[in-house]
């Protein structure tokens, strides 16, 4: 971690605060590409289409509903840290 006060001189000037924004977008990208990695998994697709098939064969419509829901937040999930990467990856000057 550097030094306190290496970063008050880098947030100093605006070519410190475009340097420390450009490393946080980097960052960020290395993070979101990570989680969209873990949610692309073979793992997590398994666990989901095991979940649904449980619950249709459980009959039960609230368990239907609640593993609909369990599928459908890991999509969107899966879009909004596309986007965050996306994001990240621009900031950064990678995109």
């Amino acid at each position: 971690m550097p030094d306190t006060t290496d970063l008050e001189a880098l947030a100093a000037t605006p070519e410190g605060r475009a340097q420390m924004a450009t490393a946080l977008a980097k960052a960020a990208a290395v993070e979101a590409s990570t989680i969209l990695d873990l949610l692309n998994t073979e793992e997590v697709k398994t666990l989901v289409t095991k979940l649904k098939l449980y619950a249709e064969r459980a009959g039960d419509a609230k368990l239907r509903n609640a593993t609909g829901n369990i599928a459908t937040s890991i999509d969107t999930h899966r879009d909004v840290v596309q986007g965050l990467l996306l994001a990240a990856q621009l900031a950064a000057g990678q995109g």
